[in-house]
């Protein structure tokens, strides 16, 4: 059965859309400047699907990264995907930022992972994972010293996954600690919006709002 599907992503910085038939890519654009997403990705939209012989009628689905990241990306992204969503009167699919940064992570995970996304100066916004995908600690914002994860590092190994690593690993020097250099890319998007399509997991478009965890955070002043 085909179930094309609209991806957008608007949380960390740049601005993707992309298009997959069920988790097999078809198509993708992006735009690496933050300043212009919001007149871009409507005319962007359009612009993918006439390019692969698609219209807006044969989506059955879209797929948006909800946060945490850009306090101005996840509304622009959210904002976008709820406005089409409505129009077409077809399901949203509102995807965490931490859960699809440990979902991209899962192949090298052999215990924990900690999805980590980056804010101002030590701060983070991260949440752990098991093997399995279930929460070990909720989404929360944390500053990170060289004491932080020390409970857990003492029983467990630990992923840690996504765009703030390069400043956390300069502090946490635990040997169950391990960096990985990748973050996710389009195709986890395609992958883990698919599963959670014929998972219905689907948002109401009345109440879903972006997932801050705190709010008026703004990645380009990082």
């Amino acid at each position: 059965m085909s179930n094309l599907i609209l991806h957008i992503d608007t949380a960390l910085g740049k601005a993707s859309i992309s298009l997959a038939n069920n988790d097999a890519l078809i198509a993708v654009k992006e735009n690496l400047e933050m300043r212009d997403q919001a007149g871009w990705i409507h005319t962007a939209i359009q612009t993918l699907l006439q390019e692969n012989n698609y219209t807006l009628a044969q989506l059955k689905a879209i797929a948006v990264v909800a946060g945490p990241g850009s306090y101005t990306g996840l509304r622009i992204g959210l904002a976008t995907a709820k406005g089409l969503c409505y129009a077409l009167q077809i399901p949203l699919i509102a995807i965490n930022t931490l859960e699809l940064i440990a979902a991209a992570a899962q192949p090298e995970t052999t215990d924990l992972v900690c999805a980590m996304v980056d804010a101002r100066r030590m701060e983070v916004f991260m949440a752990i994972y098991n093997k399995a995908g279930e929460v070990i600690v909720a989404p929360t914002a944390k500053i990170i010293n060289d004491n932080s994860f020390e409970d857990l590092l003492k029983k467990h190994q630990i992923v840690f996954a996504g765009n703030s690593n390069e400043k956390v690993k300069k502090i946490i020097k635990n040997t169950n600690a391990v960096f990985l250099e990748n973050n996710y890319v389009v195709y986890d998007i395609c992958n883990l919006a698919n599963r959670m399509f014929l998972n219905f997991s689907f948002s109401e478009l009345a109440y879903v709002e972006p997932f801050y965890i705190k709010e008026f955070y703004n990645i380009s002043k990082n």
